[in-house]
């Protein structure tokens, strides 16, 4: 288990405390800043799994933890489900964008203008 990251190294210490810090102060114009600092820390976490020996985690989770296999397949559908709204909902407003735009109904990047 030499390759396993202990929990310290994983939760990442101070940096933590600071990447919430930076989505706060990224977001304060929004009440939701910690649904941004909740996705940097899933985002963290998952890197960090990803790190891990996969032969190794795949141990674990057959000496009696498959409850870790259940957490992560729930959480995937949950990110899943907020993903694809996020991403209808705004591929919605720019169809909308899209017709209320210039004379083509496309609207510019500001780069072509």
């Amino acid at each position: 288990m030499k390759n396993l990251k202990s929990f310290d190294e994983i939760r990442g210490g101070q940096n933590n405390h600071q990447s919430v810090s930076h989505v706060k102060e990224g977001h304060n114009d929004t009440e939701n800043y910690m649904f941004f600092a909740n996705v940097m820390n899933i985002h963290r976490m998952c890197e960090a799994i990803l790190e891990m020996d996969p032969m190794q985690v795949d141990a674990i989770l057959q000496d009696g933890h498959g409850w870790a296999s259940d957490h992560i397949a729930t959480s995937k559908d949950d990110v899943e489900e907020v993903y694809n709204f996020l991403y209808a909902d705004s591929q919605s407003h720019h169809d909308s964008e899209e017709v209320e735009g210039d004379d083509k109904g496309m609207i510019s990047d500001g780069e072509n203008c």
